[in-house]
């Protein structure tokens, strides 16, 4: 389980990118990897919402599904390397 204090960096880190281009890697088990590229929409109180560019379709993560998901915006990899 992730530490409250985690998930709480983790939500202003995600809020800090909303309306950031941003690259999502995700494992959806077995072996099977989902890459899409999006917008983040917005942040509520336990999720937040990716428009992905391709198709306008949404899709939502919870904040500890950040632990799984790789978030990389051009940003992002600006201020980190």
């Amino acid at each position: 389980m992730v530490a409250k204090e985690t998930l709480s960096q983790i939500k202003k880190d995600v809020e800090s990118y909303i309306g950031e281009e941003i690259y999502i890697k995700s494992n959806a088990g077995r072996n099977k990897i989902i890459n899409k590229r999006g917008t983040i929409d917005s942040a509520y109180a336990n999720l937040f919402v990716v428009k992905e560019n391709d198709s306008n379709r949404k899709f939502s993560y919870s904040y500890a599904d950040v632990v799984w998901i790789h978030l990389k915006s051009q940003k992002w990899m600006m201020d980190n390397l």
